[in-house]
C-alpha cells in the first residue's frame, strides 16, 4: 500500500491510478480545510473513489456527497452522539449498489453497532442540529475572544472563508486549537480549569480542553453558556 499526502496527490497524472482516496475536513487539531470539489476531479483524473471523514462538520454544516465525494465517512461518538456515551461510525454511499455491498460485507464480518449504541445514536440524532448551530456559535467566539487575548500567540480555526461558506454552509466546526505565548502558563492552563473538562473527546455537552502539542490545546465546545466558557480560560490564563 502506497499512502500519499496532499501535496503529492495534487501533482499525480492520469497514468499514476489510485483506487482510493480519502481526506478528512475539516481536520484535526488545526481545523484545515481542503476543497472537496477540486479532490474529486482528482480522483476521477487518477481513477480513485473519494472518501471524505466529514466527523467535524458532520452532515449539519457539510455534505460531501453534494460536492462530489463518494463515500463519507463520521465517527458517531464525537459531535453526532453528542453525549460521550457511544462508540460508533457510520459510512455513507453515493449509489444504492455499493451501499448494499458494503450492508453485505459488514454482516458477514460482524462490524455491527450495538442495539443499544444505535438506539443513543437515534436519541442523540433528534437534537443535532440545534447542538452544532450552539456549538459552532460559541466557537466562533471563543475563537475571537482568544485571537484578541495577549496571551494566546496562534489561534487555528478554519480560516478559508470561501471554503466556510462554500463547503460549511456558513458556519465553523465547534472546536478551537490555540497556542500560549509563556511556557508557564500553558503548565498551569490545565489544573487552572474550573468548569472545562480535562478530556480528549470533543463533540459532547461539556466543554472539554487538552494539550495537542507544546503549547497547544484544543478546547472543544460543549453547551455551555459562552460566558462561562470565556470566564473559565480568562481566569486560568491570569
Amino acid at each position: 500500500m502506497n499512502i500519499l499526502g496532499i501535496e503529492a496527490i495534487d501533482e499525480m497524472q492520469t497514468q499514476q491510478q489510485r483506487s482510493i482516496m480519502i481526506l478528512e475536513t475539516p481536520s484535526f487539531p488545526k481545523c484545515e480545510l481542503l476543497d472537496i470539489k477540486h479532490y474529486s476531479q482528482v480522483a476521477k483524473r487518477i481513477g480513485a473513489h473519494l472518501i471524505v471523514d466529514s466527523t467535524y462538520a458532520t452532515p449539519i454544516l457539510c455534505q460531501p456527497l453534494s460536492h462530489g465525494a463518494d463515500f463519507v465517512i463520521h465517527a458517531t461518538s464525537l459531535f453526532m452522539g453528542g453525549h460521550s456515551d457511544i462508540t460508533g461510525g457510520v459510512i455513507i454511499s453515493r449509489t444504492a449498489e455499493t451501499a448494499e455491498l458494503i450492508r453485505k460485507q459488514r454482516s458477514v464480518h460482524g462490524d455491527v453497532m450495538g442495539n443499544l449504541e444505535a438506539w443513543l445514536l437515534l436519541r442523540s440524532l433528534k437534537t443535532l442540529k440545534v447542538r452544532v448551530r450552539q456549538q459552532t456559535e460559541t466557537a466562533e467566539i471563543v475563537a475571537k475572544w482568544l485571537k484578541n487575548h495577549q496571551q494566546i500567540e496562534n489561534v487555528w480555526y478554519a480560516s478559508d472563508e470561501r471554503l466556510v461558506q462554500e463547503q460549511l454552509s456558513g458556519r465553523t466546526p465547534g472546536f478551537v486549537t490555540f497556542q500560549i505565548r509563556s511556557e508557564h502558563l500553558a503548565q498551569k492552563l490545565i489544573p487552572y480549569l474550573q468548569m472545562i473538562l480535562h478530556a480528549s473527546q470533543i463533540g459532547g455537552a461539556e466543554t472539554v480542553l487538552f494539550q495537542v502539542a507544546e503549547r497547544e490545546f484544543c478546547v472543544g465546545i460543549g453547551l455551555e453558556d459562552v460566558d462561562d466558557i470565556i470566564n473559565d480560560l480568562e481566569q486560568a490564563l491570569a
